[in-house]
């Protein structure tokens, strides 16, 4: 950990004062505190924060308590983030707010850096957006969250991870400068080296560095995963309400970012599944790549045809996801069925290594039920046709329940009946075509690939088209939800 009590040179201060100035100016313009109750409720939530009172401040003018609130901040080391924390959660996300957090980010970098040179960076870092690309991803993996929505620069970015302790035994702030060099001009970029190179001899990170290789190493930076998780799980007893949430993903690793959690009736199950859509969208207006939709749902639902629902309800044109996005589906079941989690991850490995010779796909007998499928599985499968929809009291449900129970991370069904060797043979050559390009990886995007062929084709010969009606259950193990970061509930069931 570095040292605290380093003494701040002369441009350190100069830049100390300017920040105190902002902020100040910044809380005595932020509406939330300009009339008595706001102003109370700020000193009542920044006395819980700080764990004790704040000094009187008077009944002078609203600017001078607020330079004395300010003041009084200032002597502490949790002060001015504790300014911080009060006004957000008294008006989060307004621009008064975002104005505030910015200041109270760069006196923790005055604070951090104290003696060491680093505000040379804000000119250089202030002009690299950081809402996409390669800064957005780096400040998610060393967040392990989304970067707060008022850091629109590098430089933001930067100071707003300042304020984060140490994990993995180097501060958030370094891990995260550490990527940025080759993003500079050449100068700044040695310039850059040279700082970090002093502070890890300073803060003694070179020890660690040297002991720990793999947490210091800066890995090659993969495509970005991109998914909007919803889930479907019913609410208490009432038999026709369901609590909806979601997770948003967009980093090169598996950490989502949780949303508002809903409870709804399933008569408005596919209105908040737009209204979730459209608000991922909002969020990621400037991201570039495509995004992928799963929905994690309890059995009785998976053959709700969710990759139907239809984008913009109130547009005469509304279209369904499946025409913008690729749509599959994921059992709730098995996710908190831990005692199938093995059998699962084992099957979940041997599709990573399946090439075309092998006999991956298990087509399930007309009328089979779980213990005939069950019988019948090789221990290469990892995808099973199902004979029928897995609908309740089906051949279809029995089939799936052994699916599951056995591992398989795929499962495919058509809404439609089929003749067994034609459904057999649609599921055999995608996964051929799969199997010859990146791997079975590759199975849910031919999916969706069909479903749109089938939506591009005249209605009259739409009802007939194999991709009308295909649904694909696609399980990672490796992916499951936090269920512990729960958000609030919103909202009642709409009837």
């Amino acid at each position: 950990m570095p040292e605290t009590d380093q003494q701040p040179n002369a441009e350190a201060i100069a830049h100390r004062r300017r920040i105190r100035k902002e902020l100040i100016q910044a809380l005595a313009a932020a509406s939330v505190l300009q009339d008595a109750d706001g102003w109370s409720l700020f000193l009542q939530e920044l006395s819980l924060t700080l764990g004790s009172g704040v000094p009187a401040v008077g009944h002078s003018s609203f600017h001078v308590r607020v330079i004395k609130v300010v003041n009084h901040c200032s002597r502490r080391a949790d002060g001015m983030r504790s300014i911080a924390e009060s006004v957000n959660l008294l008006d989060p996300e307004s621009t008064d707010t975002a104005a505030i957090l910015r200041c109270v980010d760069e006196w923790h970098v005055v604070d951090l850096f104290a003696d060491v040179d680093v505000l040379w960076l804000r000119e250089e870092l202030q002009v690299l957006r950081a809402t996409t690309g390669d800064l957005h991803r780096w400040a998610i993996e060393i967040r392990m969250t989304e970067q707060p929505g008022y850091c629109t620069t590098a430089w933001q970015l930067f100071a707003s991870l300042a304020g984060e302790n140490a994990s993995e035994g180097v501060l958030p702030c370094l891990r995260f400068l550490e990527r940025i060099p080759p993003l500079l001009s050449a100068a700044a970029g040695a310039r850059l080296r040279e700082l970090l190179a002093t502070l890890s001899n300073r803060w003694e990170l070179a020890d660690y560095r040297a002991e720990h290789p793999a947490e210091s190493a800066v890995p090659a930076a993969p495509a970005d995963m991109a998914y909007l998780i919803i889930q479907f799980d019913k609410y208490g007893g009432d038999g026709d309400s369901y609590l909806v949430s979601h997770w948003r993903q967009w980093a090169t690793v598996w950490q989502p970012v949780r949303g508002e959690d809903r409870r709804v009736l399933e008569s408005d199950l596919e209105a908040t599944v737009v209204e979730i859509v459209a608000e991922a969208e909002r969020r990621w207006a400037e991201h570039m790549g495509p995004v992928t939709i799963e929905f994690i749902l309890p059995d009785p639902l998976l053959d709700l045809p969710v990759e139907e629902f239809r984008r913009e309800l109130q547009s005469v044109e509304a279209t369904p996801l499946a025409i913008k996005y690729p749509v599959y589906v994921r059992s709730l079941n098995r996710l908190r069925s831990t005692e199938w989690h093995r059998v699962w991850r084992n099957r979940w490995q041997r599709r990573a290594t399946a090439r075309v010779a092998d006999h991956v796909v298990h087509c399930a007998a007309d009328g089979s039920g779980a213990v005939q499928v069950e019988a019948s599985l090789g221990g290469g499968a990892v995808v099973m046709m199902l004979s029928e929809p897995p609908q309740l009291g089906s051949a279809g449900e029995r089939q799936l329940l052994a699916g599951l129970r056995a591992g398989l991370p795929a499962v495919l069904w058509h809404r439609r009946t089929y003749p067994r060797p034609q459904r057999c043979e649609t599921v055999t050559s995608m996964i051929r075509d799969a199997l010859l390009g990146s791997g079975l990886a590759e199975l849910p995007i031919h999916v969706a690939e069909l479903r749109k062929r089938a939506w591009g084709e005249d209605p009259a010969q739409r009802h007939y088209h194999v991709g009308n009606g295909i649904v694909i259950l696609w399980d990672d193990p490796d992916r499951l939800p936090d269920r512990a970061a729960a958000g609030p509930i919103t909202g009642e069931a709409r009837g």
